[in-house]
């Protein structure tokens, strides 16, 4: 007789999974993210709390810059870290209860949303990184004119200045400017083709007299036209000495940059982040509510 059709047959197990892999990356991502934050706020807190150090207005927008993404990257660091081991440690408790069980496991959506906060916290961090776009705009010699002393600057030489240019609130400038030279009557290049004393200022465009800021320090203060206005300090007059009988061609390239354009992105990937991390801390909790009851049943 054979028994062993009516013999039972064991029950196949499978092991549960001792903690989710979601919660695992996102202990690693945390920690990257909080380091980071940290290096920043303390890179840029050495210049920025000593008491009595001058920073030009560019100089102060980037290190504030700096300290605000390195907050922003340790509070979601933070939080991510917090989030990931109550999920781990929510998830292992369930299972070390539970036991083998028949059922295949199931994730539930926490470990999907908590997944979804790790990438989001990444995509936060990499923005601090990323170069932000820049414009390009060049000036030949028919784009400068003459222009009467502005009322904050250097009394003697001459001036020019540029054509409307468009500059973003937050916009920082460099400007890369060619000043030639030339004899009135052979139309030779003087001076060795050197371009002389000079300096280069951002203005406004509605009042380029009255509002010159030197372009290394220059910070946009709201969106609208600038214009560049370049101070030739060759001879005390354009038309007395050396510089009579001549002709100053001004040429000028600006790169303008918005270091701030990823700063409305930074602050929704932290919020949205946490958020993300808080929703999947309840989603666990819940389920391992429902799992321990099952089992007691």
């Amino acid at each position: 007789m054979d028994r062993s059709a009516d013999s039972p047959r064991p029950t196949e197990t499978r092991p549960r999974r001792q903690g989710g892999k979601s919660s695992r990356v996102a202990g690693w991502i945390s920690l990257l993210a909080l380091a980071i934050g940290l290096f920043q706020v303390g890179w840029a807190s050495k210049d920025l709390l000593p008491s009595g150090i001058f920073h030009d207005a560019r100089t102060q927008l980037q290190l504030g810059l700096l300290f605000d993404q390195g907050i922003l990257s340790a509070i979601t660091g933070g939080v991510l870290w917090i989030g990931g081991f109550y999920v781990d440690r929510v998830e292992r408790k369930v299972n070390s209860i539970a036991g083998p069980t028949t059922k295949s496991p199931n994730p539930g959506w926490h470990g999907t949303v908590l997944a979804l906060a790790v990438l989001v916290v990444l995509g936060t961090l990499a923005l601090s990184f990323l170069p932000t776009p820049s414009r390009d705009v060049a000036f030949s010699p028919r784009d400068f004119q003459p222009l009467a002393q502005p009322t904050n600057v250097t009394s003697y030489g001459g001036y020019r200045v540029s054509r409307n240019f468009w500059a973003d609130q937050g916009g920082v400038l460099t400007a890369d400017v060619q000043i030639t030279w030339t004899d009135n009557r052979t139309g030779g290049i003087l001076f060795n083709g050197t371009p002389g004393t000079f300096a280069v200022y951002t203005a406004s465009a509605s009042s380029p007299r009255e509002s010159p800021t030197i372009v290394s320090s220059f910070v946009a203060p709201s969106s609208g036209f600038y214009v560049l206005v370049v101070w030739l300090g060759r001879c005390p007059t354009v038309t007395t000495g050396e510089c009579a009988n001549t002709t100053a061609a001004v040429q000028a390239q600006t790169l303008g940059t918005v270091p701030t354009m990823y700063v409305p992105a930074q602050i929704g990937g932290s919020v949205l982040g946490p958020a993300l991390v808080v929703l999947s801390a309840v989603g666990v909790r819940r389920q391992s509510r429902s799992e321990l009851r099952d089992t007691k049943r």
